[in-house]
């Protein structure tokens, strides 16, 4: 899968389209590519306000993807309000907040449900995350039993659907 952390990457302008066509060329088709319905599997963190200089998000990863449009799953972790996702050109939303717990609060299916009772009605997917094994600076977000906890939620979540 290629994913492209755009927390730490300048996207407001044209000046790194180049960049990111040329990780597709040198990754889109590489034989080991994630495939999700015969597509190449793209995803983000972040990458909600990338206009590349294209006037709005979608014309931009529309500039940015460019002829290989047709062959990318493209599912980002935007992390605008998720009542607006139907708006943008993705197959599918990748929720990134539901890895770990919020504040210190437990993990429960609540950000879940409500993401994928915004995206039905859009027809986009949704793509929960389970993280292993992080690094946090944060410290009321390290847990031993997260993995676990996260694991039977996810069970829960495919029992419900």
């Amino acid at each position: 899968m290629l994913s492209f952390d755009i927390a730490e990457f300048n996207c407001g302008d044209g000046s790194r389209i180049g960049v990111f066509q040329q990780y597709l060329k040198d990754y889109l088709y590489h034989a080991t590519a994630a495939k999700i319905n015969g597509k190449s599997a793209v995803t983000t963190f972040m990458g909600q306000d990338c206009s590349f200089g294209q006037g709005s998000t979608n014309n931009g990863w529309n500039t940015v993807f460019g002829a290989n449009a047709g062959n990318i799953y493209f599912m980002p972790a935007y992390t605008s309000d998720p009542r607006g996702l139907g708006a943008f050109n993705i197959q599918a939303e990748v929720n990134w907040g539901s890895a770990w717990p919020e504040g210190g609060n437990d993990i429960n299916l609540d950000r879940e449900n409500y993401f994928i009772g915004l995206l039905s009605q859009t027809g986009k997917k949704y793509v929960p995350t389970v993280s292993p094994l992080f690094a946090s600076h944060m410290s009321y977000k390290v847990s031993h039993t997260l993995l676990q906890s996260r694991r039977l939620l996810m069970i829960e979540l495919h029992l419900a659907r």
